[in-house]
């Protein structure tokens, strides 16, 4: 056992003598600290990508007072103990189907063998799971790190985007302001790119925030509220879309304060089972192509339908691009007529989880 957040010397001894009667040794004692104390706001820690000089601090702190107040060599013995673990280390191509980590397509001639997808990061986009960009590597993707806050364009070559948790709201005015890569991510939503949002990737994504003009791509005003909305969501896809097809059951969880208006679409991509009452809602729009949650989802197959989606993509462009090089003339002003019709027609399906 080791105490922790001790307060006193006659609070050690008190749990110290509680301890020895039911028979369990003590290997160590940390004292309460306020310079490894963490910082927290509205939804709990304000996470080390927010305070990373801080945080190294609290870390170093952390060590000096565990290599003062623990026995380190009985710890050590006890590690040496124990038994040899059974299970293998998880591994993301072991969990993908062996077709996905092919190139998709089979090959087909104009197709990028590996589609970029680009992965929103950096002090506003902080929430996400190592396995979902792991997964899209091992899917055969180029996956990108970008920061919203700070880079003005999508990386060279995006053909899909994911963007995670985090605190858009609490750097509404920053991302706001980085009007070229708004434009930037409503333009590639509007190509007809898979792009993924969760959470703040949600609000990011909404026409607003807070009044503060966001990328347009959801047809969606977002505001901050003081009713917390916590718990472990069963959703069920009720339409196909670049995440999964219609009837693909996932856990979530959903961890926010905020409102979105309109609350759901004509088309809702999910329907989730609440704990109030067992009911069951539409939790959120979208089309073909953009799909958004008010949701985290932890779940291996997640992310990988998107660099799919980037695959296909692709080569729907490399089409398009030979099918205008045989046109001219009324027949490409035609054409050209169709494609704006058929985004008009995306954009009213966006929508929201």
């Amino acid at each position: 056992m080791i105490l922790n957040k001790v307060a006193s010397d006659r609070h050690e001894s008190l749990l110290r003598e509680a301890l020895d009667s039911a028979g369990v040794p003590v290997l160590g004692v940390l004292r309460r600290v306020a310079q490894v104390d963490t910082p927290s706001r509205h939804l709990g820690l304000v996470p080390v990508a927010e305070r990373r000089g801080e945080a190294v601090e609290a870390v170093a702190a952390m060590a000096a007072q565990v290599e003062r107040g623990c026995d380190l060599e009985g710890l050590l013995g006890l590690a040496r103990g124990a038994g040899v673990m059974s299970v293998a280390a998880w591994d993301a191509a072991e969990v993908l189907d062996a077709s996905s980590s092919n190139s998709p397509g089979g090959g087909t001639p104009g197709r990028v063998e590996k589609p970029m997808v680009a992965v929103a990061g950096g002090s506003a986009f902080t929430f996400s799971y190592a396995e979902h960009a792991e997964l899209l590597a091992a899917a055969g993707a180029e996956v990108v790190p970008f920061d919203p806050l700070r880079d003005e364009q999508l990386p060279d070559g995006t053909r899909g985007l994911v963007i995670g948790g985090g605190f858009p709201e609490v750097y509404a005015a920053e991302l706001s302001g980085n009007e070229p890569l708004r434009k930037a991510v409503a333009a590639l939503a509007g190509s007809g790119a898979p792009v993924a949002a969760e959470c703040a990737g949600l609000l990011y994504l909404c026409r607003e925030l807070d009044g503060l003009p966001m990328c347009g791509v959801l047809d969606v005003s977002a505001r901050m509220s003081e009713r917390l909305t916590l718990g472990y969501r069963d959703a069920v896809a009720v339409s196909d879309s670049v995440l999964a097809p219609a009837g693909t059951r996932m856990r979530a969880h959903e961890f926010h304060r905020t409102v979105v208006e309109p609350g759901s679409g004509t088309a809702p991509a999910w329907g989730v089972r609440t704990p109030y009452g067992g009911s069951k809602v539409s939790y959120s729009r979208a089309c073909t192509r953009v799909i958004c949650t008010r949701t985290g989802q932890h779940s291996p197959v997640s992310p990988v339908g998107s660099w799919r989606g980037a695959g296909r993509h692709e080569q729907q462009q490399v089409d398009r691009s030979r099918g205008r090089s045989r046109r001219s003339g009324a027949g490409d002003r035609q054409g050209r007529q169709r494609s704006a019709r058929g985004r008009r027609g995306r954009r009213t399906r966006h929508g929201h989880g």
